[in-house]
């Protein structure tokens, strides 16, 4: 009885393969910076990272 509330097969389909191929390359990215961590190679990222939590430890320090 009535319009169908479903969506059409193309409509469901496009936010499905956008929200795979997200997901896919994060896990991907994660997978490549993890490797690299093992390896030894220095990212930015992971460098900025290590700052942050010194200057965490600074600020226990101080205000312990």
């Amino acid at each position: 009885m009535g319009l169908s509330h479903f969506p059409t097969a193309s409509e469901g389909v496009l936010p499905l393969l956008v929200m795979n191929t997200v997901v896919s390359v994060t896990l991907l990215k994660n997978m490549l910076r993890s490797v690299f961590q093992i390896v030894g190679f220095d990212t930015e990222a992971s460098r900025e990272i290590r700052e942050d939590e010194a200057g965490e430890e600074d600020f226990r320090e101080l205000y312990a």
